[in-house]
This record gives C-alpha cells, structure tokens and sequence, in this order.
C-alpha cells in the first residue's frame, strides 16, 4: 500500500500527522507526504481557507513529525516527501528527478525524449483522430535551452538523497560558489554528485532559490554537456 499523506491543514497537529502514520504502520512500504496548496479559483480558495493555513514553521514541524514517525515504521527517505521501504522505492518518480526519459501516452499525457517536452491534445477524439491520420498528437511541445536544462536538472536532482550528478565543470567550480554563497553548512559534496544534507531537505525551495545565480556563473565556463 503507497499513501498520500497531506499536512499543513487547519486545526492539524504535528501528532496528528504522526499518529495518521501510525495508523497505516501495518499496511504500508511507501508513503508521499505534501504540504496542502490552496490555488484560486477552487473551493478552498473561495471559502478563504488559504487564510487559516498554519504558517511555514508550524508546517515544517507537521513534516518533521510525518519523517520521524516513518523513519520508526522502516521507511527510508528518499526523495524530500516521499519515503519507502527497501525495494519499494517510485522507479518511474527516480527516473523523472534523474532527468531521465518518458513517454506520454494518451490524451494529455507529457513525455520528454531528452531533448524537448510534450503533451499531447487532451481531446479523446482529437487524440484518435491525429493518429489515424499519422501525426503524433502533440500539442504543447517545450525545447528548454542549456541553461534551462541544467536548472531544471538540479531543480530535480536536489530533491533526492542522491543529490545531482555533476558534469565535470560543475564538479570544479560549484565547491568554491557554493562557499562564496553561504551554503557550506546546507549541501555537500560527494564522488561526483552535489546533495542537500539530509537535516536540511526541509529548506530545499530556499536552497535552491540561492543556488540558481551561481549555476548561471558556471553556465559562462562550462563546455556542452549531453544529458543522457
């Protein structure tokens, strides 16, 4: 059994989100856990929910009270929110956090080959139609330049307890950035990967934010890199 644990809801404590782990012990080898989003537009939004949200403390200790009870049931951490246990771990979410390839099949399914992305038109008969006229049925195609392709690359890879495979450019000039940016104590580096220390996986979004401009300095340097 794989879950969907949401938290930072409203009147949710951080033992209520432990205990609904406790609860689902018996069942489950993998758990997803995600801080509720209330976007405009939906129901949530218009009953001014988004209002009475805990701010992003008490939402962080929700999380840390879901990571510390998983860790107690035998699920590792493998991804900022999720958790397995051996062998059970998401192979088709590693593939997408490693910038591997995918197909979309179906009506607005997204597929990247490694070069571009896509989705296909969302329409069942439209859908059939291209087909049976021998076209692929793609409607939004996206073909991210270097420097988004490498951002997009650690945007995922950070996310892991891996970490992000560096090229060989990165793996000289990022160390001293890296230290220049104050960083030091939030990610380390190891072989030939750059990961976020496990204590701080709960600042990614910050991290990442203040790691961006200095991808942009190393982009200036770095020779081309095919992502394979």
């Amino acid at each position: 059994v794989n879950a969907d644990l949401i938290y930072g809801i409203f009147s949710q404590s951080a033992d209520d989100c432990a205990a609904a782990v406790r609860r689902m012990a018996p069942f489950l080898v993998h758990l997803s856990s995600y801080a509720l989003t209330v976007e405009p537009g939906t129901p949530f939004h218009d009953l001014g929910v988004k209002d009475r949200l805990p701010g992003d403390d008490e939402s962080a200790t929700h999380f840390e009270a879901i990571s510390a009870e998983a860790g107690r049931i035998g699920l590792a951490q493998y991804e900022v929110s999720n958790f397995a246990m051996p062998g059970f771990e998401c192979r088709h979410n590693i593939n997408t956090w490693d910038y591997g390839q995918y197909t979309g099949l179906g009506p607005s399914a997204v597929g990247f080959d490694g070069r571009r992305r896509y989705k296909n038109v969302p329409e069942l008969g439209a859908y059939a139609e291209e087909l049976k006229q021998g076209r692929m049925p793609e409607t939004e195609i996206e073909t991210p330049d270097e420097d988004t392709a490498t951002r997009d690359r650690f945007i995922l890879g950070l996310r892991t307890r891996r970490g992000v495979k560096l090229t060989e450019t990165e793996a000289m000039a990022l160390p001293e950035a890296v230290d220049e940016a104050g960083l030091g104590e939030y990610v380390e580096f190891k072989e030939d990967r750059l990961k976020v220390k496990s204590s701080k996986l709960i600042l990614l979004n910050e991290i990442i934010l203040r790691l961006d401009p200095l991808l942009a300095r190393i982009a200036d340097r770095r020779s081309p890199v095919k992502i394979i």
